[in-house]
């Protein structure tokens, strides 16, 4: 039987776009193993520096790893320096938003769901965001 850690730096790919895609699909299904995930993690934060990405999306991989490990508040300084690097990634500004609603960071979260609102005015979903926080801001 191959044990995990084999199966993480021998078969898996060092991609870690694809890394992070393959953690995404098992944690969706709920078919994974704690310990694997862990690992994938673990390689992709080592291994990002040998996989030359642009800067941008090495913060955006970086965001995505804090936020599958329930650290929101890196997460989103990570995310926040993608998007200094990269502002027109309008899929990013929507997740930074949703980050920032989390972390209770309204005014910040309406201004960017308020750009991407400027880009994709029907988006039901940045409409629906906008409300939320709206919502959120007004209980608080």
């Amino acid at each position: 039987m191959v044990e995990v850690d084999q199966f993480v730096g021998e078969v898996l790919p060092d991609d870690p776009l694809v890394l992070l895609q393959i953690v995404e699909e098992y944690r969706t299904d709920g078919s994974y193993s704690e310990t694997l995930i862990e690992q994938v993690l673990q390689r992709i934060r080592t291994g990002l520096n040998e996989f030359h990405l642009p800067a941008a999306q090495r913060q955006r991989v970086l965001a995505q790893v804090e936020e599958i490990t329930g650290r929101e508040v890196e997460a989103a300084t990570h995310l926040g320096r993608a998007i200094e690097i990269d502002p027109h990634q309008i899929t990013w500004r929507y997740d930074y938003a949703v980050l920032l609603e989390k972390l209770g960071r309204f005014d910040e979260a309406l201004e960017q769901i308020r750009w991407c609102l400027r880009q994709a005015p029907r988006n039901n979903n940045y409409r629906s965001l906008l409300n939320r926080i709206y919502t959120a801001q007004s209980d608080s």
